[in-house]
């Protein structure tokens, strides 16, 4: 194996034969080569252990194996025996009266301390071996020093069996084969586990999914599992052969390869785009905005600069950008049409017309730089993108070299980072836009952002919102290179279409799919009567209709002030329909409205903040983030962010009515607290 590609080092210790003959085992020398190989398609190299079997042999070898690596990991198989509070691993040289022939877990806690490796993780796979695994780790902890780059080390020690348990021939070997090789089980209201946005399987992901694979299988046999971390549970250390760095839960395989930076404009463009309320949901709901759509498709033919989608909160700018999107993928190109263009009033925009594209919520101006440049794949300088001129400049040559223009998509500029959002409009869009065969297209509210206003006020820094904001502005003093959704005549109609579809669709469980289709068209109608052109205000009421078990009252009062109310309103109406639990969904919720970049952390961090956020008493555990994920799901968008798997709420609305009239000093200092617990040693 190539030396750069290792991910970390490991040895087997397989005792198969002993001095008493009755002990032979003659089957686990070809279940540890099958484990063997496991590791080694997981990126490990093996040491392979020297000497022979007897417990002087063994130990001697265990104290001479310090390689140098960040990832240790230690495979036993053979006999063991439970004793008190330990377990005694036996070694070749053992038989009956020999105490002196096993390794107890004491003493192989101790000896796996002297190891310079960061991240340690040992499996038995013998009889009763749960009973050792408190030993190791308190034996672990008492004699560790710090790592050799200085780091804390950490050991999580897995077993085949509890104590008590007998660790049946190969039942644990096909259970690990089959968790690391096929990814874990199916996602439940109390079971989550890795995804493709995930690059590593820590171990207590791993002993989880194993004990349901038991379970499923209906071994007699369960795992026991403990480490010693003082940064709760996340310990990355198995790579997920499943990882998909750069794609969404949904199938975008060609926007991703157009050049579309990464996965987070693909899944923000492509699930707006949808009007789907999950990321595994498959549906197309999209109702064509034929003036916005007839625009965009005349500057791409014909126009040059700058153009701007903007409206309030909502409004579906992201929705008409991602149908823009959509429309720029060749391959991906047709099945939109099929979906979304079913009336044909709208010509589509020229195939393949956007070179690059970035979702711009919590980038900064280098972020966003970086970003167009990875997508066009364009030489950095030595120091690397530092400030946008250089990029301005070569996107132009570029444009110049090849004699065609260039066109940049961004959305979300108001949701950028609020120190960088003006910069962002003037040092890069509008920069770009004035280069000759370089075009913008840019989607953003007119004001900035800045949530540490949201304790006092309930408009945007820059006053109430209006079509001619600071940042409109900023990209460009002519209105007449604005688009203006709220004032769109036909938004009326694209929203009675959307609804109609949602109450309409086949694939779900609406009430009006057993009514005559003129209630649902009538409903839908009067949803878009009072939706102000809002679609976020539409998604939402569709997504409670058709969970009802009845067709809603058009003229009841509630109705009426459900109606009459906004976006906040919608939102408090569905956290309702939660009945019972509608206090739990909010509290779960709630830490996703604090998210910096693509969202929080599955591992520790969510949960955590969960806790530190949640009413007094009140403690949730991995199964409340299952549920809410499960039963919540159509409010939360899944990403991927350093190699894990995050979470942010659906839309920034949703951010707006958590942290309305919150104290935003005090939130962020009770998060700060919480993530400096995480950190403190055990």
């Amino acid at each position: 194996m190539d030396g750069k590609n290792v991910h970390g080092r490991f040895a087997m210790v397989v005792i198969d034969d002993y001095d008493d003959p009755t002990l032979k085992l003659s089957t686990i020398a070809g279940h540890a080569a099958r484990v063997s190989a496991l590791f080694r398609e997981r990126g490990f190299e093996e040491d392979h252990r020297s000497g022979g079997t007897s417990a002087h042999e063994v130990r001697d070898w265990l104290d001479r194996w310090k390689p140098s690596t960040r990832r240790l990991l230690l495979y036993w198989t053979g006999h063991a025996q439970a004793g008190v509070n330990d377990i005694a691993l036996f070694c070749g040289d053992y038989e009956p009266g020999k105490t002196f022939a096993v390794i107890s877990g004491r003493d192989l806690g101790e000896l796996l301390a002297k190891r310079s490796a960061v991240d340690i993780v040992v499996i038995i796979d013998t009889c009763k071996s749960g009973i050792g695994v408190d030993t190791i780790i308190t034996a672990f902890k008492h004699h560790v020093g710090d790592s050799a780059v200085g780091l804390e080390p950490g050991l999580a020690v897995l077993t085949s069996a509890r104590d008590g348990e007998l660790a049946r021939d190969g039942v644990f070997t096909s259970a690990l084969e089959h968790v690391l090789r096929k990814g874990p089980p199916t996602s439940t209201d109390t079971y989550n586990g890795w995804t493709a946005h995930d690059a590593s399987i820590t171990p207590e992901e791993l002993f989880v999914a194993l004990t349901m694979r038991l379970n499923e299988v209906g071994a007699f046999q369960q795992p026991e599992f403990s480490q010693a971390r003082s940064v709760g549970r996340f310990f990355p250390f198995f790579t997920n052969h499943q990882h998909q760095p750069h794609l969404p839960d949904a199938t975008v395989e060609t926007l991703r390869d157009h050049g579309f930076a990464e996965s987070d404009l693909l899944e923000h463009f492509l699930i707006k785009f949808r009007g789907i309320d999950t990321l595994t949901a498959d549906g197309w709901y999209y109702a064509p905005r034929p003036g916005p759509q007839t625009h965009i498709t005349a500057w791409l033919r014909d126009g040059d600069g700058m153009l701007v989608v903007t409206g309030p909160p909502g409004s579906g700018k992201s929705a008409l950008l991602g149908w823009l999107a959509a429309m720029s993928s060749p391959d991906y190109r047709q099945h939109a049409v099929d979906k979304t263009n079913r009336s044909g009033s709208t010509e589509p925009p020229p195939e393949g017309v956007i070179d690059a594209g970035v979702h711009a919520k919590q980038h900064t101006l280098q972020e966003c730089v970086n970003i167009l440049g990875e997508a066009l794949e364009l030489i950095p300088p030595a120091g690397g993108w530092q400030e946008p001129g250089p990029l301005v400049e070569q996107i132009a040559e570029r444009a110049e070299r090849e004699s065609r223009t260039i066109t940049i998509l961004l959305d979300a500029l108001d949701e950028a980072h609020s120190a960088d959002q003006t910069r962002i409009a003037v040092d890069l869009l509008a920069a770009l836009a004035k280069q000759q065969g370089v075009r913008v297209i840019v989607g953003t509210r007119p004001n900035r952002e800045d949530p540490t206003q949201r304790t006092t006020e309930t408009t945007p820094p820059d006053g109430p919102w209006t079509a001619d904001g600071p940042l409109i502005r900023a990209l460009t003093p002519d209105c007449g290179r604005v688009i203006r959704l709220d004032t769109d005549p036909g938004s009326t109609h694209s929203i009675t279409t959307y609804i109609t579809n949602r109450l309409l669709d086949a694939t779900t469980a609406s009430p009006y799919l057993h009514h005559s289709h003129e209630l649902a068209k009538m409903t839908a109608a009067t949803i878009a009567e009072h939706s102000d052109g809002i679609f976020l205000f539409a998604r939402l009421l569709a997504r409670s209709l058709i969970s009802r078990a009845e067709p809603l009252g058009l003229t009841d009062s509630d109705t009426t002030a459900l109606f009459n109310g906004g976006v906040a309103e919608a939102f408090a109406a569905d956290l309702t329909n939660y009945g019972a639990d509608r206090d739990r969904v909010y509290d779960l919720l709630a830490p996703l409205a604090w998210a910096e970049g693509a969202g929080l952390p599955r591992r520790d961090i969510w949960l955590a903040l969960a806790n530190a956020l949640a009413r007094p008493g009140i403690i949730y555990t991995e199964q409340d983030i299952a549920w809410v994920l499960e039963h919540a799901g159509a409010h939360i968008i899944e990403s991927g962010e350093d190699g894990q798997t995050v979470y942010r709420l659906y839309h920034q609305a949703f951010n707006d009515y958590f942290q309305h009239n919150i104290n935003h000093i005090h939130v962020q200092a009770t998060i700060t607290h919480a993530l400096l617990e995480l950190t403190q040693r055990p």
